[in-house]
């Protein structure tokens, strides 16, 4: 059995994906807000937009554990 070891690569990895996770939806929903105040349709861009930033995440997620192993 191997021992689980203290590996910094690998806890630097998760962090940027968690921080890539929290500034795209971030961004989806500041963008979203913007957008329906822009053009009066209030609660469309502000569901779209984290669903599609969401969307992204789990694509890059799962891109990057497929490239782990």
């Amino acid at each position: 059995m191997e021992e689980n070891k203290f590996n910094p690569s690998s806890i630097l990895q998760y962090t940027s994906i968690t921080i890539q996770w929290f500034l795209l939806l971030g961004i989806g929903v500041w963008g979203g807000i913007q957008l329906d105040q822009r053009w009066h349709c209030k609660p469309i861009f502000i569901i779209i937009l984290p669903l599609l930033a969401l969307s992204y995440c789990f694509y890059s997620l799962i891109k990057s554990l497929n490239n782990k192993k």
